[in-house]
């Protein structure tokens, strides 16, 4: 319910006019006016949205990182990247600084465009969360040219104050893919 509530605006709606149809009907077979109630209802209907747009859950906090992170790969922004990594940082060995290396060297061979992100799963506890999707994007160089990329990723992140910081990044491959694949974008 919550999710209803905080995160989707969509299903709120319907959730808002299936309770409007429920409320007509009742309406229409009692002889009582209902013009205080269906108001009352409209007041409860939007003071909901209200909140919805108000509130950011935790969820979306995370999904919005991730969405800046893929966008920040596939503009080649590396300060964006930098910026949602935790001082503790690790991945394939590499601390923050030296993944920060990493990327700016992979994003200074390959050309990445068209990052979609999808298929995410979500696992939110007090002061850590993790989120596996699945990143799509075209990938090559100037020689090569664009070719369809797919694989699946893990962000382990961390709670600070009121934001959230990635700690660990994790390439889970593509399920059939060869594997011994190296780790880059």
């Amino acid at each position: 319910m919550g999710h209803i509530l905080l995160e989707s605006p969509l299903k709120l709606v319907i959730f808002e006019l299936a309770g409007a149809l429920v409320l007509i009907w009742w309406v229409r077979r009692s002889a009582r006016p209902a013009g205080r109630l269906l108001g009352g209802y409209l007041g409860l209907c939007v003071a909901l949205l209200a909140v919805q747009a108000l509130v950011v859950t935790d969820a979306e906090k995370i999904r919005r990182i991730t969405r800046e992170l893929a966008d920040a790969v596939d503009f080649g922004r590396i300060e964006v990247i930098r910026a949602h990594l935790a001082d503790d940082f690790t991945a394939w060995g590499h601390d923050r600084d030296g993944f920060m290396e990493m990327v700016y060297r992979e994003l200074e061979t390959y050309r990445v465009d068209d990052v979609w992100i999808g298929g995410a799963e979500l696992q939110i506890g007090r002061d850590q969360g993790q989120i596996e999707f699945t990143a799509r994007a075209r990938v090559g160089t100037e020689e090569t040219g664009l070719h369809p990329y797919m694989e699946r990723w893990r962000l382990v992140l961390r709670r600070e104050g009121k934001t959230w910081l990635v700690k660990q990044v994790e390439n889970l491959g593509w399920p059939g893919a060869p594997t011994g694949a190296r780790p880059g974008f």
